[in-house]
């Protein structure tokens, strides 16, 4: 949806420590079933009961909620399907979605309805999916539309890393960082039949220290599979590496001149298939680092606070990162180099301040799809601007809504990352408005004089409305 000028200009009003709730109430029945107005009272609600109701009646046919748009939603994992890039999968808050035109439109299957932490698609066949959640691994050998459980005795499920060369060879890992438990088996597990069973091959104890809290990423060399590097979130080191197919690892620290806090490694990414495969980057607390000889030293390159990671499969010098990003600070959130980490460049632009949860880059033509906190975004100029590509993904998270007195079709929703929307239509299509497009709060309209649209910014010190 492109924004519109169809407001005069915004101004901005301080007005100290105001806060505005709105609330529109819908009495809503068992499983969301909306109650007849006939039968909603003041107070508590008057719904007949069994022997209440009329033996010759009717039964009214329940009436279910739909989604209204706008699009986009908490994108948390991006996959992309190695044989037909096309195909990518996105794990959001409430399951998958999956598009088959390049992100142009997506489509929910039938997903877990829970929180998608990861989400890999298997190298050879792009209906063969694994989604890793808080409860354990979901798997898919139909695209998506029907999902299969697949417990592990570690919850939360954190990445996963399929071996290119054996798809039915699958590494999983777990664990909650600062929250591990005793009683939690927390490390990485081997599956070598396609995720029917799992072994044990890194946890407390066994090749690992007694304070690992979680395994929080996989990565397995594509050209040689014995390989495999974890980052691990524990007081102690932050790089794990195996050189037998996840028998024996061992621990290297990123950083070992900073504090324990800040060698935790959150993604790792290396150089593409076919180039040098001794280099590897980690990204965490501490910033971006690079190593060139398969993890045993590293170099710091960056130092703000990233989250995704990325290399251009054509380009081995080429690297993408996104970071964690502050609203309240209207901080960047992407970077580039295309020196191997000699220099960064600022890629936002048309991106909103939102946390970068995944990157996945096209191997035909460089195209980049990043996941945040509000839906998909696609570059194809190597990320000099941006476009929303959620169409179908409908989790947005709105933050204030506001009915036009005048006609109920008209709307106005405060949606989370991207401003001020409004529908004519019922819902059916959205607009962005021209104005502030930070995290906006309460939305309102003056009953005397509808043209006035009152929103506030509740995420930033001076407490903004605008009108």
């Amino acid at each position: 949806m492109k924004k519109k000028g169809l407001w005069p200009k915004w101004s901005s009003l301080a007005l100290g420590v105001i806060l505005i709730v709105s609330l529109t109430v819908v009495a809503c029945g068992d499983e969301g079933e909306v109650i007849p107005k006939s039968t909603q009272a003041s107070g508590l609600a008057a719904r007949p009961t069994p022997t209440q109701a009329s033996s010759t009646a009717e039964t009214p046919t329940p009436t279910f909620w739909t989604s209204g748009g706008p699009s986009g939603g908490s994108v948390q994992s991006l996959a992309m399907a190695a044989t037909n890039p096309d195909i990518l999968y996105a794990g959001t808050i409430r399951g998958v979605f999956k598009t088959v035109d390049g992100g142009a439109t997506w489509t929910k299957g039938g997903s877990t309805e829970t929180l998608v932490r990861v989400i890999q698609v298997a190298p050879h066949n792009p209906d063969i999916v694994y989604a890793g959640t808080d409860d354990g691994i979901y798997k898919s050998e139909d695209g998506g539309s029907t999902w299969i459980h697949k417990r592990l005795p570690g919850a939360r499920v954190n990445a996963i890393a399929i071996d290119p060369l054996e798809p039915n060879t699958l590494y999983a890992a777990t664990g909650e960082p600062l929250k591990g438990y005793s009683s939690e088996i927390i490390g990485i597990f081997k599956s070598t039949d396609a995720g029917e069973t799992w072994h044990e091959k890194l946890s407390r104890g066994h090749w690992a220290p007694e304070r690992l809290d979680a395994v929080t990423t996989l990565l397995i060399d594509a050209d040689n599979s014995s390989y495999i590097y974890a980052g691990v979130y524990d007081l102690r080191t932050g790089f794990q590496k195996s050189t037998d197919g996840g028998e024996t690892w061992v621990s290297r620290r990123v950083n070992p001149n900073s504090s324990p806090w800040a060698d935790s490694v959150d993604a790792l990414a290396m150089t593409p298939a076919g180039f040098d495969p001794s280099v590897i980057y980690a990204i965490g607390y501490g910033g971006v680092y690079k190593s060139q000889d398969r993890g045993e030293s590293w170099t710091l390159t960056n130092t703000p606070r990233y989250r995704a990671l990325a290399f251009d499969p054509n380009s081995p010098n080429t690297v993408y990162v996104g970071t964690f990003a502050l609203a309240i600070l209207r901080d960047v959130n992407f970077y580039k180099s295309t020196d191997g980490g000699g220099a960064w460049l600022t890629k936002a632009e048309g991106l909103p301040a939102l946390d970068a949860s995944s990157i996945v880059i096209d191997p035909r033509n460089s195209a980049v799809y990043v996941g945040l906190e509000n839906g998909v975004y696609k570059s194809t100029d190597g990320a000099e601007s941006w476009n929303i590509s959620s169409q179908g993904i409908n989790e947005t998270y709105i933050e204030g809504l506001a009915v036009d007195p005048t006609s109920s079709d008209t709307v106005f929703a405060t949606v989370k990352g991207m401003g001020l929307a409004r529908t004519t239509t019922g819902g059916t299509s959205w607009d962005y408005l021209a104005g502030p497009t930070t995290n906006l709060g309460a939305v309102t309209i003056d009953p005397q004089s509808p043209s006035t649209i009152w929103v506030g910014d509740g995420y930033h010190r001076d407490k903004e409305f605008y009108v």
